[in-house]
């Protein structure tokens, strides 16, 4: 008989230190540090002018705090490669890129693009694909018009997730999908 008491209390002494076990990792933590709160838009001239990087930070998301935004100044008459990094940046500045774990997951994902003003003064095409051939867009080529244009337009960009790409192209828009991340870059072409 005191051989199973013995044995009854270790088993509850056992399941009691497991069932109080510490979580080591706060869900809305490890959430918080997924969280993509920074874009950052990467041009290479194919002329030979210098890179330009541009980067949009919206540090808490939808409302609350307004979202910084570098504007873009680009040259006329030529073509970029645009590279997108969708990155995480905590409140100490430790920037984490979450572009690759999107990269890995390309066929739930499509970045598209957008200007608030319809303009023929520039145009995007997707230069890389998913798994299944179609379009990501974390590659593209940009190109500018022959003209400067000192009124700004605004150059928006949406990572959507969980969408249907059959035949799509840069420009975008469907409801009723998932919206990971939307930046808005005010964006002129000059000298």
């Amino acid at each position: 008989m005191k051989k199973i008491t013995l044995l009854s209390g270790l088993l509850y002494l056992l399941l009691f230190m497991v069932g109080c076990k510490k979580e080591t990792t706060d869900p809305e933590t490890a959430d918080h540090r997924n969280r993509i709160n920074t874009v950052q838009l990467t041009f290479t001239p194919q002329m030979g002018s210098e890179t330009r990087t541009f980067s949009y930070f919206d540090p808490d998301g939808e409302g609350g705090t307004s979202p910084q935004a570098q504007g873009i100044r680009l040259q006329p008459n030529e073509t970029y490669m645009l590279e997108i990094d969708f990155l995480h940046t905590d409140t100490d500045g430790q920037i984490t890129s979450l572009t690759e774990s999107i990269r890995a997951d390309a066929v739930s994902h499509l970045v598209c693009f957008d200007f608030l003003v319809p303009t023929d003064r520039f145009g995007v095409e997707i230069e890389d694909q998913d798994a299944n051939q179609d379009p990501l867009g974390l590659i593209n080529t940009l190109w500018t018009a022959n003209e400067v244009i000192d009124d700004e337009n605004f150059f928006v960009i949406e990572l959507k997730h969980g969408i249907s790409k059959v035949d799509l192209g840069p420009w975008c828009t469907y409801e009723n999908v998932a919206v990971d991340m939307t930046a808005t870059f005010s964006i002129v072409i000059d000298n």
